[in-house]
C-alpha cells in the first residue's frame, strides 16, 4: 500500500523476544495455537495485509520454516537488550529502503489480528 505523495508502508513483525515469561514447554513463539505456531498467525496476517514490504525481526529463535518467502528478515543480535533494539533495527532498515511509514505487531501477543487490521492501520497512516 502506497501513501500517496509520502511513499510506501512496511509491515513489521517483532519476533526476537526470549520468551523469559513463558512457562510452557518449547519457545513461546513457537508454541501451538490452533495447529501452527503462535508467531506464525502473526506473521501470516502481516504478509496477507498487502503493505509494501514484510519484515520480520528475530532473536534467539528460528523462524525461517514460518516466515514467508520474499519476506526482509532482520537478526537482532543483541535481542536479550530488550525491544528497542529491534525497533531501532526495523526503523533503520525501513529509512533504507524508503519507505514512509511502518506497520509494527507483536509476533507473541498479536498472534489474532486480521490482515484486515493490518490494512486499516495502513489506510488511518494515509489520512494524516
Amino acid at each position: 500500500m502506497t501513501i500517496p505523495g509520502n511513499g510506501t508502508v512496511a509491515a513489521v513483525v517483532l519476533a526476537a523476544g526470549g520468551g523469559s515469561r513463558w512457562s510452557g514447554p518449547g519457545h513461546k513463539l513457537l508454541a501451538d495455537l490452533d495447529g501452527r505456531p503462535l508467531a506464525a498467525h502473526a506473521i501470516g496476517a502481516a504478509a496477507a495485509a498487502g503493505l509494501d514490504e514484510l519484515v520480520v525481526v528475530t532473536g534467539p529463535v528460528d523462524l525461517s520454516a514460518i516466515i514467508p518467502e520474499g519476506a526482509t528478515v532482520l537478526h537482532n543480535g543483541s535481542w536479550s537488550q530488550g525491544q528497542a533494539g529491534s525497533i531501532r533495527l526495523a526503523v533503520e532498515h525501513a529509512k533504507r529502503a524508503g519507505h514512509a511509514a511502518i506497520v509494527l505487531g507483536l509476533a507473541d501477543t498479536q498472534p489474532l489480528p486480521s490482515r484486515e487490521a493490518w490494512a486499516v492501520l495502513c489506510e488511518r497512516n494515509r489520512e494524516h
